[in-house]
């Protein structure tokens, strides 16, 4: 008797839906279509940062590792601010950097195909959700240089990683103001979500103020994630108790997941409001 129930209430249920599907403007149904493969495509992009991303993550640890880490606590500006979450990656990326000196040649060779592979990923994501085509050039003092595949992704990446964190030493030699350092990290978080919406494809925006407002949109989004994981990580004993010092490794990835994410739904929501706009595109 319960089972039927449940099973008329389920068609009832999926019938309301199909219905609901003939009042529904097209437009809206590509946008949720769009959102969904966003999901996708955020786990894609994680699942290359998590096992893929090794000379990033070499980098990183070097920072986080050596005596010179010690002074400056780069790990919030990667990371939510719990001791235990930036304990437990800390000793990951340890982890990660003794097992890497010993790589041969042919591993070194997979992990630089394998970061390529990153990069040409994300500028194929990056030109589905803009509807632009892949950046394959670069400018520099008027001559336009081409870079084939994910190659030139991959050396702006390895640039601007750097710039971020010598950018956050020199915040933290500036000042000990807790206020003002939020800001400042915030203002490399809002330049690196700018940059991240420009570098991968040859889009044209309509105005300028697109990228620039939902690239303010998503850095504020992205703090706020952060401080969700730790209040989240300090207060919800569930994970801990059911998988020990296993579950800092789901929270890791969720935290890759969500980052990627936010990053993604910016992007769609500046395409959005370019697409909406009637005005001609700038450089036309």
């Amino acid at each position: 008797m319960i089972k039927a129930f449940f099973k008329h209430l389920a068609q009832s249920v999926l019938g309301f839906c199909y219905l609901c599907s003939y009042f529904v403007d097209d437009k809206i149904k590509k946008q949720f279509e769009a959102i969904a493969s966003i999901f996708y495509y955020a786990s894609s992009l994680s699942f290359y940062t998590i096992l893929s991303f090794s000379p990033i993550l070499i980098f990183v640890a070097l920072f986080l590792i050596t005596p010179f880490a010690k002074s400056f606590e780069l790990e919030t500006l990667l990371f939510p601010n719990s001791p235990d979450f930036i304990q437990a990656s800390r000793s990951f990326l340890h982890s990660f950097m003794q097992n890497n000196r010993t790589l041969g040649v042919v591993q070194i060779a997979s992990i630089t195909l394998a970061f390529l592979l990153f990069c040409e990923n994300y500028r194929d994501i990056a030109s589905k959700i803009f509807h632009a085509e892949p950046r394959d050039y670069f400018y520099f003092r008027g001559r336009r240089i081409f870079v084939f595949w994910g190659f030139g992704t991959g050396i702006v990446f390895l640039i601007v990683l750097p710039l971020i964190i010598l950018y956050e030493i020199k915040v933290q030699a500036i000042t000990n103001n807790p206020v003002l350092l939020s800001f400042l990290r915030w203002v490399g978080t809002y330049v690196f979500c700018l940059f991240s919406f420009l570098m991968p494809t040859n889009k044209v925006f309509k105005r300028l103020s697109y990228p620039l407002l939902w690239s303010l949109i998503t850095s504020i989004c992205w703090h706020l994630m952060k401080w969700g994981f730790v209040y989240y990580i300090l207060y919800n004993r569930t994970y801990r108790e059911l998988y020990g010092s296993v579950s800092i490794l789901w929270f890791l990835m969720s935290y890759i997941y969500a980052s990627w994410l936010l990053l993604l739904l910016g992007m769609h929501g500046c395409e959005v409001c370019d697409q909406s706009s009637t005005k001609k595109p700038l450089f036309s």
